[in-house]
């Protein structure tokens, strides 16, 4: 990753932070504080202390999404093997291991779990337990668990963000230390930006977020560097414009498109004005001739 990049990404991100849109991710610092808040491995009914640790009034489509129900299965195999659950968890959640290994268990342990719960219940349709999702839901609780060394992992948004910094070494496959690595590095620049920061804290809420430190602020950064946002800023004539920051959220067959259809539309354009009296035109574009009535077009006059 390039220096001068990760502080132009930063720059722009603390813009982000500073406007009226950047409460669209808070509600996760919601959910952190609740698991925070309920997490137990030593309660008495499992099953119950997890439910309680995963709620959200807000949205919870970190852990319940359509054909997505990983807490759901959990539940389930909590309920079923609670002995066995406690374990594996205890597992993950051991600092002494290296973290790559502890995700691979537990994913395998719930491979386990589900065959077992299969093998009891014949009649069941069940054929996931969604925690084969690509690290999302193990990140999730090692994020939750502890906040200020993990984070929730987006295997394409990671990919997209280290091209976007420069760097020249993407992982093909998912590579989930380091990119823990990454953002608690990712986490110390911004830690060490003080109106980052202050931005930051402005925006939460002491009664409802998580307020300790979190790398919840890295994710936030990397899918803000994913998604691109609009920016209002000023030109040096002190006169409004909006910006808006794709930050490569396209690929490069995309962006051909996009200037294929502008191209279109000024064409589509020019026709109206050249053949007002003409019901229909007639458009060539790339070889394939077809007819456009005019109503089609109307929304193009005086552009």
């Amino acid at each position: 990753m390039q220096l001068k990049l990760i502080t132009h990404y930063l720059q722009l991100f603390r813009r982000y932070l500073e406007g009226a849109g950047a409460s669209e991710r808070l509600y996760i610092w919601t959910s952190q504080r609740t698991f925070q808040e309920n997490w137990d491995l030593e309660a008495s009914n499992l099953a119950a202390m997890y439910d309680a640790s995963l709620q959200s009034t807000h949205s919870r489509r970190l852990w319940n999404r359509e054909s997505y129900e990983p807490k759901r299965m959990m539940t389930a195999f909590m309920e079923m093997e609670p002995g066995y659950v406690y374990d594996i968890f205890r597992d993950l959640f051991n600092e002494n291991k290296d973290v790559a290994g502890r995700a691979d268990r537990f994913i395998y342990y719930c491979d386990e779990l589900l065959g077992l719960y299969k093998e009891r219940r014949p009649l069941t349709k069940e054929n996931s337990h969604y925690h084969n999702d690509n690290y999302q839901m193990v990140s999730l609780y090692l994020g939750f668990r502890y906040p200020a060394v993990y984070t929730l992992y987006d295997a394409d948004a990671f990919r997209k963000l280290l091209q976007l910094l420069g760097s020249t070494d993407i992982p093909a496959a998912n590579d989930i230390g380091r990119f823990f690595k990454v953002m608690r590095t990712l986490y110390g620049f911004m830690a060490k930006d003080e109106a980052l920061m202050a931005a930051h804290r402005a925006r939460l809420d002491e009664n409802q977020h998580f307020m300790g430190e979190s790398l919840l602020l890295s994710y936030d950064f990397y899918q803000f560097c994913r998604k691109g946002v609009v920016v209002r800023c000023r030109c040096p004539f002190s006169v409004p414009y909006l910006y808006e920051l794709y930050l490569r959220t396209e690929n490069r067959e995309q962006r051909t498109e996009n200037r294929e259809q502008r191209t279109e539309n000024r064409e589509q354009n020019n026709l109206h004005e050249n053949n007002h009296h003409s019901n229909y035109l007639r458009i060539d574009h790339h070889g394939s001739a077809r007819t456009i009535p005019r109503t089609r077009l109307s929304g193009f006059a005086g552009r």
